[in-house]
């Protein structure tokens, strides 16, 4: 009988070739074999996302960021999971823990700043798209938003570069 790395193997490798139906069944049971190994509750996640999509998979990414807390990425995909189904509040929480553990997580602060300016939070959107700024070039949207809450800080010679 295989054990649940080396399910977890199989369901990667399954995942990859694009055989989802069969990757689901792999992670499922590697995951019943070893209800402590994160990597396959990971691999049950990701099979749930690409064939149910967010609702179905939540459940599935809330183990995983409960076997692994400090796994940003878990979190991020979380929070977008909780995002795609209107829950912005808990949404939120899921991209702050993946900011916390890694500052460098582009989504997830992408993500934040999309929520921050619907909630018009503005020191909040200010802080995280300050940070993106420093990953990666910002859309035209986000370099706009910038220039506008430094303007509205009367931050003006600030305002003027954005």
């Amino acid at each position: 009988m295989p054990t649940s790395d080396e399910l977890t193997s199989k369901a990667k490798e399954l995942r990859r070739l694009g055989r989802l139906e069969e990757a689901m069944i792999s992670a499922r049971h590697a995951a019943a074999l070893d209800s402590k190994n994160a990597d396959a509750a990971w691999q049950l996640a990701l099979c749930q996302l690409d064939l149910f999509g967010a609702a179905k998979a939540i459940e599935a990414l809330e183990r995983v960021t409960e076997l692994a807390p400090r796994f940003a990425y878990g979190w991020t995909q979380l929070g977008i999971a909780f995002s795609k189904t209107g829950d912005s509040d808990r949404a939120e929480e899921c991209f702050e823990q993946a900011v916390e553990l890694d500052a460098d997580d582009e989504r997830a602060l992408k993500e934040l700043a999309q929520i921050y300016e619907q909630g018009q939070r503005a020191d909040d959107e200010l802080r995280v798209l300050l940070a993106l700024e420093n990953l990666t070039d910002l859309t035209i949207h986000q370099t706009n938003r910038l220039g506008i809450l430094h303007h509205n800080k009367r931050e003006l010679y600030t305002a003027i570069r954005y």
